[in-house]
C-alpha cells in the first residue's frame, strides 16, 4: 500500500469533465454511503488474465517500504512514476516525479485498449496489474486518512472462489455496522472507495489479480451519478441526503455536508465507542 501524504484535490479523480461538480458531489455522497459503484462494464476478462500471468515473473513486491516485508501482493504497472513498471508503490513523490506509461503497456494489447476506453489515460497517475497469492490476505488498511472519500477504479482479471474484498470495516478488520464484501466476479469494474477500511483475503488456490487505477473516468459525471443511484435504489440529492443522515446517526457522528461541491468532505472526527 501506498503510504505517502496525498495532496486532496490529485487524489479526487473524478470524471474527465469538470463542468457538473453538483453531480460531482453526488457521487462522492453515494461513495459515502455504498463504498462501491459497480460500473456495469463488459470486457474480455480472460485475454486481459492471460496477458497479466504472462508477465507474472516481473511482478514486484506491492510495498511503499521494504520494512514491511511483503511478498504476498505483487504488482506491476502499466502507468507509474517516471515509466518504471517496478515503481507500483513509492512513499514519497518528487516535484520532479511525473506518471507515464511504461514499457509494460505494450505487451498488454486487450488490456490497454480497455483501459484507454475506460479512463482519461494521459491524466492518469498510476495504474497496475496486482496479484494476491493464494492463501493470503491484505491486512486491513485505508489509503486515504484524510478525507471521507477517495475514488479508485477496481477491474477484477479474475475473482477466484474464496477470494473476499471487505469493506467499511473497523480498522482492526473486525466487521462494523456498514462492513460488507465488495461485489466482484470475473470481469467486474467497480469504483472502490478507498478512504473505508478495507482488507482482502484469499483463501483459494489461485491467483486473484486486479488492475488497479488511481485516474478519471471518461464517463460523463451524470452517467456514474445515474449509475450510483440505480446501484443504491436513491431517487434524487434529498433521498441520499436522507440515507446518509441515517449512516451517521447509526455511528454516533455529525452528517453535516459540505457546503463545496467540488472538495472532498473531510473526515468526521467524532469517534463514539460502540458496545
Amino acid at each position: 500500500m501506498n503510504n505517502a501524504p496525498r495532496d486532496p484535490a490529485s487524489t479526487r479523480w473524478g470524471t474527465a469533465s469538470a463542468g457538473d461538480p453538483r453531480s460531482e458531489r453526488e457521487i462522492d455522497e453515494h461513495l459515502e454511503l455504498v463504498p462501491f459503484i459497480d460500473l456495469g462494464v463488459t470486457f474480455d476478462h480472460a485475454a486481459c488474465l492471460a496477458e497479466a500471468k504472462a508477465l507474472a515473473d516481473r511482478f514486484v513486491p506491492y510495498q511503499s517500504d521494504p520494512r514491511y516485508g511483503i511478498t504476498h501482493w505483487r504488482g506491476l504497472g502499466l502507468r507509474a512514476l517516471g515509466g518504471d513498471p517496478s515503481r507500483v508503490a513509492v512513499a514519497h513523490i518528487t516535484p520532479n516525479d511525473r506518471y507515464e506509461t511504461t514499457p509494460v503497456a505494450a505487451e498488454c494489447p486487450t488490456t490497454m485498449a480497455l483501459l484507454r476506453e475506460l479512463l482519461d489515460w494521459d491524466r492518469a497517475h498510476s495504474v497496475a496489474f496486482l496479484a494476491l497469492r493464494p492463501g493470503t490476505r491484505i491486512a486491513p488498511h485505508i489509503d486515504d486518512p484524510q478525507h471521507e472519500v477517495m475514488r479508485s477504479i477496481n477491474i477484477a482479471l479474475n475473482m477466484p472462489e474464496g477470494c473476499e474484498f471487505m469493506i467499511d470495516t473497523e480498522p482492526n478488520g473486525a466487521a462494523g455496522p456498514f462492513t460488507r464484501a465488495v461485489p466482484f466476479r470475473p470481469g467486474s469494474v467497480m469504483m472502490v472507495n478507498v478512504a473505508r477500511y478495507h482488507h482482502v483475503e484469499n483463501r483459494s488456490a489461485e491467483v486473484r489479480i486486479h488492475v488497479v487505477a488511481r485516474g478519471p473516468l471518461r464517463w460523463s459525471p451524470a452517467a456514474l451519478r445515474d449509475r450510483a443511484r440505480a446501484q443504491n435504489g436513491i431517487a434524487d440529492e434529498a433521498a441520499l441526503r436522507a440515507a446518509l443522515d441515517q449512516r451517521y446517526a447509526r455511528l454516533g457522528r455529525p452528517s453535516d455536508h459540505d457546503p463545496e461541491p467540488t472538495r472532498y468532505q473531510p473526515k468526521r472526527r467524532i469517534e463514539v465507542a460502540r458496545p
